[in-house]
């Protein structure tokens, strides 16, 4: 079994839902530690179970944190979840975790619904395992009452 790749699905995938025009945006930019953790956090033993189930990540404020929890969530959601994978938006308070990291999962997924809808020259990140489909979209698009692409 191939383990998922997840910094070439945020490359492959994930765009950064620029202010304005959706044509404008662009792939995230990650930073060398978000690399770092994102290389260690998502290692496998070898029954292909996550090493570590929970993962914390910390920086100063200022530094991308509400954007990188959107990644990562739709990272660890897509390409480890499984079939029916959910995630949970944790922060210091309810409005915290709607308003910032959950808006922020939700406008990452209508740009990336966009970019698959418009026929754009972003593709379909498929790793062998074949879990991120155009189904998974389509399911967190109806989550977030946006519209589907092809719909």
């Amino acid at each position: 079994m191939t383990q998922p790749d997840p910094i070439a699905f945020i490359n492959a995938v994930l765009r950064d839902p620029a202010p304005g025009d959706p044509a404008t945006s662009r792939h995230f930019e990650l930073l060398p530690a978000e690399i770092a953790f994102l290389e260690h956090a998502f290692n496998l033993d070898e029954t292909g179970r996550a090493i570590y189930p929970e993962l914390t990540y910390s920086a100063p404020k200022k530094s991308g944190k509400t954007a990188f929890a959107a990644i990562l969530t739709l990272t660890a959601t897509l390409l480890y979840g499984g079939r029916n994978a959910e995630a949970i938006c944790c922060a210091n308070d309810l409005e915290q975790s709607q308003s910032r990291v959950f808006s922020a999962i939700e406008n990452i997924v209508q740009e990336w619904a966009f970019s698959f809808g418009s026929g754009r020259r972003g593709r379909m990140y498929r790793p062998e395992s074949n879990r991120t489909s155009p189904r998974k979209v389509r399911r967190l698009c109806r989550t977030t009452n946006k519209p589907t692409p092809n719909s």
